[in-house]
């Protein structure tokens, strides 16, 4: 295992979404404002688990269900040019490469048949759902049409990547039948170029036109419920947290001060390790 002094000399390129952030790494990062916002964020999720009007907590916060789809797609209108395209996660690299018609993808992904399927099926499918504002979005493809297998109850399965899906519904059953492509959509790009562009996850799932060609997989949860002994719990364990939070120096965060990424990178090390971290 390697030791943590090793992740000071490692570097990142984090300039664009690689994954969600997680709430316990704000610590990290953000001090004195992370704790503050790890904690606002999860008094919202148990309000919105208790179905508590929008209103009651911080518009921006909510609860999705993380899909594992392949490929990643980044796809919607280049705001350098007008122009709609599909792209992979190469859509960011230092000489981007975005696809706008089928040969862009032949010459830039030939050397991956099945990327190039997914790729030229995103060019056609996705255009009829782009909202009429534009934007640049990124999502997961969760299948092609070939990808559908039919259960004996009516549903459809997919499996895009290493877990596989089961529609579980007859609206869902229905949409999987009729469309050529399911996708989920997660997050948005805003800026004057994609280079310069922000990441968001306050995707309007509503904005997006809807096409029986498209089944849109929306990430959202709602309507849940949380049990009261649940809620006990965990406004035990919150007011634990806190009391230790609130004993502790006000300086405390400056040892961390700049190695946030390293400490990230070392703490996820051991988790996929199951080793403890070295003091």
């Amino acid at each position: 295992m390697i030791q943590f002094t090793a992740y000071l000399i490692e570097s990142l390129d984090v300039e664009k979404l690689k994954h969600l952030e997680h709430l316990e790494d704000h610590l990290i990062h953000g001090g004195h404002e992370g704790v503050s916002h790890a904690s606002e964020t999860l008094s919202d999720v148990v309000a919105i688990l208790e179905g508590k009007p929008r209103k009651n907590f911080n518009q921006q916060t909510r609860i999705t269900t993380k899909y594992d789809g392949a490929p990643s797609i980044v796809f919607g209108i280049n705001p350098e040019n007008g122009k709609f395209f599909v792209a992979s996660k190469s859509a960011f690299n230092k000489n981007p490469k975005l696809n706008y018609n089928e040969r862009d993808i032949e010459e830039n992904h030939g050397h991956a048949p099945g990327l190039v399927a997914k790729l030229k099926a995103a060019l056609v499918e996705l255009q009829k759902i782009m909202p009429r504002s534009g934007g640049v979005f990124q999502g997961d493809l969760m299948y092609t049409k070939d990808d559908l297998t039919k259960n004996k109850d009516g549903s459809y399965s997919f499996t895009p990547n290493t877990i596989t899906y089961t529609t579980d519904d007859p609206e869902q059953s229905r949409s999987a039948e009729v469309s050529n492509l399911g996708v989920v959509v997660h997050s948005r790009y805003i800026g004057k170029s994609l280079a310069d562009a922000k990441v968001s996850f306050d995707v309007d799932q509503s904005a997006f036109r809807r096409n029986p060609d498209v089944h849109m997989i929306n990430p959202e949860i709602s309507g849940a419920n949380i049990k009261p002994v649940e809620k006990k719990k965990y406004e035990t364990e919150i007011q634990q947290a806190l009391d230790i939070y609130s004993g502790m120096d006000d300086d405390i965060f400056n040892v961390v001060d700049g190695h946030d990424i390293t400490m990230k990178t070392y703490i996820n090390a051991c988790v996929r390790d199951g080793t403890i971290p070295d003091g």
